[in-house]
């Protein structure tokens, strides 16, 4: 015995909302607060309070003199050879000697 499900034929006649909403760029920034049913189901209020303790506390360390991000700015080394070195390797591909 085979038992398969009634299809549903797609209503002619159902509204389609013809404007289709997009995130704006707040969406990249804005987070909504937790609202009690999240904070009870990530271990209650005073779960919550420890974790935005930590949170700020770490924000805070990152302000410390000497504090390092761990990404940081790529910086350019200096040129393999000095200018007399640089002269001479000129000197010898024109001449032949290197290739």
């Amino acid at each position: 015995m085979r038992v398969v499900a009634p299809r549903f034929e797609p209503d002619p006649f159902e509204f389609k909302d013809p404007i289709e909403i997009q995130g704006s760029a707040f969406d990249k920034y804005y987070r909504a607060p937790p609202t009690p049913e999240d904070i009870s189901l990530g271990g209650g209020y005073i779960h919550y309070g420890i974790n935005y303790g930590l949170m700020k506390a770490a924000q805070q360390v990152t302000k410390l003199p000497g504090w390092k991000h761990q990404i940081q700015d790529a910086t350019a080394r200096p040129p393999p050879l000095d200018e007399a070195q640089m002269l001479r390797a000129a000197r010898q591909m024109e001449a032949g000697d290197i290739r």
